[in-house]
């Protein structure tokens, strides 16, 4: 079967989503939508898939889903232990993690999870709300309503009828 390839064309994560759905439908022990159950994968796996008459999906296409489904974070959790199994299409134990690639998933993990924590503080409320006060966005008294401390009269409860 011959496959077009279109020079500039750039998968969307939408095109890589519905590649990896199909990969998980074909190869159901090896490939897996939850990013808890995804295991480490065979070295040039996806040379095997092409090579798979049965998978009638684009070469371009299944690389760039391989290395979208290996860039997830989950990924590199199945990858951080040297000696883990790497498995083939079929499920079947076809060579290991070494100390190496255990040590690069540790770090992109650490990377992801500072990005992650930087990302939560620069999108405080409070810290944007107070850039946007210090570009003029909003206004002195919204800042004060900020400010303001927290009402201290008691809420009452209204009676309920006997």
């Amino acid at each position: 079967m011959k496959h077009l390839m279109i020079a500039s064309y750039r998968p969307s994560r939408t095109d890589n989503e519905n590649v990896i759905r199909m990969l998980c439908e074909h190869y159901p022990k090896c490939f897996f939508e939850e990013a808890k159950q995804r295991r480490p994968l065979k070295r040039d796996i996806a040379a095997d898939i092409v090579r798979d008459d049965d998978f009638a999906v684009a070469p371009e296409m299944i690389t760039a889903a391989l290395d979208w489904y290996k860039s997830h974070v989950g990924y590199d959790y199945a990858t951080t232990i040297a000696g883990s199994k790497r498995i083939d299409m079929h499920g079947r134990e076809v060579g290991t993690v070494t100390e190496q690639e255990a040590m690069s998933a540790k770090k992109r993990i650490d990377e992801f999870n500072e990005k992650r924590n930087e990302q939560r503080t620069v999108q405080s409320p409070v810290r944007v709300l107070g850039e946007m006060h210090a570009r003029g966005q909003i206004s002195d008294c919204a800042v004060k309503k900020l400010d303001a401390p927290m009402s201290q009269t008691p809420r009452i409860k209204a009676a309920s009828a006997p």
